[in-house]
């Protein structure tokens, strides 16, 4: 995993409401999710992570590989009920219909939230797989939903996104909706 002592002195601040845009190398994107992952729910902080990149499975069997504690996260997938609409919800995955279903991931990610009383944090972990499903406005409109909603709920986040994914003007006005830009 990645060395993420650059974000390590903001960890209070995650915790209370900041959003950070965390930029990295296709290379490195894996590390860097896993990385906050483990950062994060070593401070006993549950994630709730916002994934278009792999179904649950794989991100579970990920996450136990690296060590880190499936219990303190949450994960809502948006990639395996559209090949598998059979698919039920269980204590650590919310099943979201496919990537384009915006409001459905809003709305679940509020739930989510409200569900959990004490410190906890939003990690979307593929900001560009997203902005693939999305026109631009959508996209921009999307984000800012889902910063909006993880402040209300008092909590704090990362968004990670592969450097050069996204076009400039997007990626420039998203950079706006977050409280620091980190380049790793």
């Amino acid at each position: 995993m990645i060395d993420l002592d650059i974000v390590k002195g903001d960890l209070k601040n995650v915790r209370g409401g900041w959003v950070f845009l965390i930029e990295t190398s296709k290379e490195d994107r894996l590390s860097v999710v896993l990385g906050v992952l483990k950062l994060m729910t070593e401070v006993n902080v549950p994630a709730i992570v916002l994934d278009a990149h792999m179904p649950y499975v794989q991100l579970k069997e990920m996450y136990e590989n690296a060590g880190l504690n499936i219990n303190k996260i949450f994960v809502l997938d948006t990639m395996t009920k559209s090949k598998n609409p059979q698919v039920v919800n269980s204590a650590r995955v919310a099943y979201i219909t496919n990537p384009v279903a915006l409001n459905e991931t809003i709305l679940s990610l509020n739930e989510v939230l409200q569900m959990i009383n004490k410190d906890k944090f939003v990690t979307m972990d593929s900001l560009d797989s997203f902005a693939k499903y999305s026109q631009n406005t959508d996209f921009a409109k999307f984000v800012h939903s889902i910063l909006t909603t993880i402040r209300l709920n008092g909590s704090g986040g990362f968004l990670v996104n592969v450097a050069g994914e996204i076009n400039d003007d997007l990626r420039s006005e998203l950079a706006q909706f977050v409280d620091k830009v980190v380049h790793l």
